[in-house]
This record gives structure tokens, C-alpha cells and sequence, in this order.
């Protein structure tokens, strides 16, 4: 903390659009984590189906 402050945006070059980091990760976080919970619930479902 160089500056006295968390930055978590970045600007791109071009001045349009603004990457929020932080946003993203906990954005693909719960993603990854209801894919893994759906992943979870149909291979129970497979496994005692037979």
C-alpha cells in the first residue's frame, strides 16, 4: 500500500471500459461454484440410479 489505498481498477489505453478485478473474481467464483454443486447433485444422481 504504496499509496495509502487498494486500487482494484484498471483503465485500458483506449479510455473505454474499466476492468474491475476484484468483481470478476468473485464473479467467476460463484460461477465455478454452482458449476461444481450441479457437477456434484447429477453424479449422485447417476451413481444411484444404477
Amino acid at each position: 500500500m504504496v499509496f495509502g489505498q487498494v486500487t482494484d481498477f484498471i483503465m485500458s489505453r483506449s479510455g473505454r471500459g474499466i476492468l474491475n478485478l476484484a468483481d470478476y473474481a468473485i464473479n467467476i467464483g460463484m460461477i465455478l461454484l454452482v458449476l461444481n454443486m450441479t457437477v456434484r447433485f447429477v453424479n449422485k444422481r447417476v451413481c444411484h440410479a444404477h
